[in-house]
């Protein structure tokens, strides 16, 4: 028996076949039969249209999954409407979002095996929501997005980086992540309502520290919000998460539960107004004199660290984060806390511990900083750390 091979989704078919099993693909002429080649628009032998076939086929949203024991295999075909948003989500939904890849294909498909790693569709989607109270963005004929505020109610309300507030604008700017913008669209709005000097000049720096997480080119001068980042940027406008806006200066934040160092008359964060000395501003953080890190019928700081082979100091933070606020059940912490882990551990100290908390929430949205005093860890970096945090191999 003869066989041919779709264009599309490289399935094997027999000769007689008009259209792919698989995929639904056309894969001969109406009109005399002849074997199209991928993306054709014309048949090359009788010159006939394939127009009226490809919009059949489009208008179809489909999902072929399979799962095996070497692998999993997933083909989504979706119309433009409907594949805008959400992809990720389906993917999601169907693999459990381990170990997992795509490639995008013609006609709206995704071929997905569970062999690599396509960092531009998943890297950022470790920390899915996979609550039940979570908004989620849904994919069907007509996607469900939670009810969001008007742009100048989120305004007023939310406290997030000057680079967030980039993200935000270019969210409202193409219709909640469903459309594409270009720069100069996002930088006209964003300076019409937060212009100042000191903005104007950092635009293009924070347009461009932005870039890599956030947005994807979909030509040249036109992007598209990343369907990753649609969740957190969600929760970020409705007030379930907080953005990682830098403390002024201006305004001292402390914590509720007193935490002195002994001997010393130095006020720690978090020590209530007690009397004595201030600490210098930029020096180093204090050792919380009081965290037991062995603590009793639990695994210890060096223990849980150790479990784990963190590569960067994103890693460090958000390990120390979780071990103090989901097996201490400590609450609040601040730098001083994340200081006095590193000094457990013995590691190298970043330059400054709290820009690296800054720059984790920011780069990765694990924890929450926009109150130093009260570091909190989010959803995706729960699920990040039990689900996907590289860990040690037992001896």
């Amino acid at each position: 028996m003869n066989t041919l091979q779709c264009k599309a989704c490289e399935a094997q078919l027999d000769d007689t076949a008009a259209y792919c099993h698989e995929c639904g693909q056309k894969v001969k002429c109406d009109s005399c039969a002849a074997t199209l080649p991928k993306n054709a628009k014309f048949c090359a032998q009788c010159g006939a249209s394939t127009a009226k076939s490809e919009l059949g086929a489009q208008s179809l949203n489909t999902v072929t999954f399979r799962k095996t024991k070497d692998e999993t295999y997933c083909a989504v075909a979706l119309t433009d409407e409907v594949g805008k948003i959400g992809i990720s989500g389906i993917i999601d939904n169907l693999t459990g979002n381990r170990g997992v890849s795509g490639t995008m294909l013609p006609a709206g498909t995704i071929d997905i095996s569970s062999t690599e790693d396509l960092e531009n569709l998943l890297a950022d989607k470790v920390g899915e929501r996979q609550m039940a109270d979570d908004p989620v963005v849904s994919v069907s004929q007509n996607s469900v997005i939670p009810d969001l505020p008007h742009i100048h109610d989120v305004e007023r309300n939310v406290h997030c980086s000057e680079p967030e507030w980039i993200a935000i604008y270019a969210f409202y700017a193409s219709n909640h992540g469903k459309d594409t913008f270009t720069k100069s669209e996002v930088q006209q709005i964003y300076l019409s309502k937060r212009s100042t000097q000191p903005r104007k000049k950092k635009f293009h720096d924070n347009w461009n520290s932005l870039f890599k997480h956030y947005f994807s080119t979909v030509k040249e001068g036109t992007f598209r919000l990343k369907s990753t980042k649609l969740p957190y940027l969600i929760d970020l406008i409705s007030g379930k998460e907080k953005g990682s806006a830098k403390p002024t200066g201006r305004k001292k934040t402390t914590v509720k539960k007193a935490v002195v160092e002994p001997d010393t008359s130095e006020i720690t964060p978090g020590s209530g107004g007690k009397t004595g000395k201030k600490k210098k501003s930029g020096g180093l953080p204090s050792v919380v004199a009081d965290l037991n890190l062995y603590p009793k019928g639990e695994q210890s700081l060096n223990d849980f660290y150790g479990s784990f082979s963190p590569k960067s100091n994103f890693d460090k933070n958000l390990i120390f984060v979780y071990y103090l606020t989901q097996k201490l059940k400590l609450t609040p912490i601040g730098v001083d806390h994340i200081f006095t882990c590193y000094r457990q551990i013995g590691v190298a100290l970043p330059s400054s511990i709290a820009q690296s908390i800054i720059d984790t929430s920011f780069h990765k949205s694990w924890v929450s900083s926009a109150d130093l005093a009260n570091i909190q860890l989010t959803t995706s970096g729960l699920n990040y750390l039990e689900q996907s945090m590289a860990k040690k191999d037992k001896a």
